[in-house]
């Protein structure tokens, strides 16, 4: 229902890039850039790392194809429950501008997108204690386990160009798990390129500085 949902409300936008593909396709301006608000945020969460990177190119005037990818770690250390987690996660979707360019060669806009994403995460042995006030503390450890996690995402943001070919730009992300059953069975704290494991929505937010080369 939720990719029902999100394809409905971008269908507008896929109907627009058919139109025009043809005449306007060109694959001749490309960014690329990294995320500077995950590593930061990352120095506040003591155990939670997270590094993402994009690619997008202008495919017509109404469509950019997007590549986003990353990794990330997480740890949870507390009296009841110690494991650590990894992913990497690959995100793949499309950004649809707002506005006309005001001359030839403006990159600068604002823009709705939508993204589907998938990870490959890595849970290492947890171990957990049980405290008992008659028999005292007791210990258990489950065993490791590797899953995929699938998401969807509708993100919108802006980018400007601060000097030639160099961007600024956000990102702001409303995301939702298609698989939320085989995640939470045992939810890694923090999930690199999704958030909270335990939630099946999260919103996001990325700051990314990007490079732009190619004809304008």
């Amino acid at each position: 229902m939720r990719l029902l949902l999100f394809f409905y409300m971008f269908l507008p936008v896929l109907v627009m890039a058919k139109t025009d593909s043809i005449a306007t396709k060109s694959f001749t301006y490309y960014r690329v850039g990294i995320d500077l608000f995950k590593p930061i945020t990352g120095l506040f969460q003591q155990g939670n790392s997270s590094y993402e990177m994009q690619l997008d190119v202008n495919y017509s005037k109404s469509i950019n194809l997007v590549t986003e990818l990353g990794f990330g770690t997480a740890k949870t250390n507390n009296d009841y429950l110690n494991y650590s987690s990894n992913n990497t996660f690959l995100r793949l979707g499309v950004d649809h501008p707002f506005f006309t360019p005001d001359f030839l060669g403006d990159k600068d806009n604002a823009f709705i997108g939508l993204r589907y994403a998938l990870s490959r995460v890595h849970r290492n042995p947890a171990s957990i204690t049980i405290y008992d006030p008659l028999w005292g503390p007791a210990s258990s450890s489950i065993g490791s386990q590797n899953f995929m996690a699938h998401w969807i995402e509708l993100t919108g943001g802006f980018r400007l160009e601060v000097k030639k070919n160099i961007f600024l730009g956000w990102n702001m992300r409303m995301k939702s798990l298609v698989n939320p059953n085989s995640v939470q069975k045992f939810p890694p704290p923090y999930l690199a390129g999704y958030g909270r494991g335990d939630r099946n929505t999260q919103v996001d937010f990325n700051l990314y500085l990007l490079y732009g080369l190619g004809k304008r």
